[in-house]
């Protein structure tokens, strides 16, 4: 079968050589615009993960505060302004009915820290605490519980509070870990308020309510970012303007590096841009194969004549359109990643961080399952059951 496809290719080569190096020119380039759409994309993540995001950034160390500084914290490049006055919740629900539903969405949401210092006969802990972490719901339009913290905390005895009670504003209380577990499905006095305990925290000393239920009398120390997405320059306009509209001078805004969105918008441009040529370069691929099966069916009308079953015929060609192609990607690999590389690397900083031989090995895979899925759609109508049709449709010997 082997001496047979590679005479297959060599009488390609020589009656259609022009066709043949066009499909090879189209091979390369499709492989090389897969690898470069790779790098752009990953080259953009890998910057958003370790500097938007607030890891490199640390926008969740940016903390805002409101009356006289007292204490000015600095961390890698990040300057935050604490103060011993307070300001009611009221304040900040009027600073959040400023910003648009646009913004809102645009980041993650708020860590809000108030000043808390009530004992409850609840627990024996002598230290405990509440907060409220809070991020934005596109559905509901209103902010609703922080997913990634929800996720990762659990209940010691009874459940935590639900995105529908938080939404709602039922009057429903987490109490911290070590509390009465006698006290679960009764109501309790908090915040001077009336709520039902639903369940206790798991080694936590934090009091949770829903954020719609906190009076608006309750003080607030300070708040600062949930930053699974990054913070950018535009949108902390917005939110600095806002909350210079509710608290003038006496706001403290914490310094901090934000993401340029102009930025944003070329990695973009770039992605999608090669998208299309990636496309644009498969379906020239695709009809080019195409062709050159359709000026075999004579070859294989008088190979199945002979006794070569449609199995075969069809295995054959994959045998050989699968093979050039992994000589092809192997080749562009090379090329892409010795050569290539270094002279990207100098428009994308990260290009060279996100290839490594998984990466590669992960792009074959799904180059060469789109090119077997392909070649036996094709096969399907080029190689028939009967010789005698493919006789009839033509093509050379």
């Amino acid at each position: 079968m082997i001496r047979y496809i590679v005479k297959n290719i060599s009488s390609t080569i020589k009656e259609s050589f022009l066709i043949s190096v066009l499909y090879i020119v189209c091979l390369l380039v499709s492989i090389t615009v897969i690898l470069f759409s790779h790098g752009v994309y990953q080259n953009y993540e890998t910057k958003l993960l370790s500097e938007d995001t607030g890891e490199i950034l640390n926008q969740d160390l940016a903390y805002f505060s409101v009356g006289e500084v007292s204490e000015v914290y600095e961390y890698e490049g990040v300057t935050a302004y604490f103060s011993d006055d307070t300001f009611p919740v009221s304040d900040f629900r009027s600073f959040l009915d400023i910003l648009d539903d646009d913004t809102k969405a645009s980041f993650t949401g708020f860590l809000i820290e108030y000043d808390f210092e009530d004992t409850y006969n609840f627990v024996d802990e002598e230290w405990t605490a509440m907060d409220s972490r809070i991020e934005y719901d596109e559905n509901a339009h209103q902010y609703g519980l922080y997913s990634t913290y929800m996720s990762n905390i659990s209940a010691y005895k009874g459940r935590l509070i639900t995105q529908e009670e938080e939404l709602n504003g039922d009057m429903v209380i987490v109490l911290p870990y070590g509390s009465d577990e006698e006290l679960i499905g009764q109501k309790v006095e908090f915040i001077g308020q009336e709520y039902e305990v639903v369940g206790i925290q798991m080694r936590n000393p934090y009091y949770t309510v829903p954020f719609n239920t906190i009076p608006d009398s309750m003080p607030v120390s300070r708040f600062s970012f949930l930053v699974d997405k990054p913070i950018s320059t535009e949108t902390y306009k917005k939110i600095t303007n806002a909350l210079t509209e509710v608290f003038g001078d006496e706001i403290n805004l914490p310094i901090f590096e934000t993401v340029d969105e102009s930025e944003q918008s070329f990695y973009v441009s770039v992605m999608a841009i090669s998208v299309v040529l990636s496309i644009l370069s498969a379906i020239n691929l695709s009809l080019l194969f195409r062709y050159i099966l359709s000026k075999r069916r004579k070859t294989f009308a008088i190979y199945r004549v002979l006794g070569l079953s449609k199995f075969k015929a069809k295995l054959m060609c994959q045998i050989e359109i699968l093979g050039i192609n992994t000589v092809g990607f192997l080749l562009c690999a090379l090329l892409f990643h010795f050569v290539l590389i270094d002279m990207i690397s100098k428009v994308f900083p990260r290009f060279e961080e996100v290839y490594s031989i998984s990466t590669y090995l992960y792009l074959f895979a799904i180059f060469i399952g789109v090119i077997f899925i392909f070649t036996e759609a094709v096969l399907r109508k080029q190689v028939s059951k009967y010789p005698v049709a493919m006789l009839k449709k033509g093509g050379e010997l």
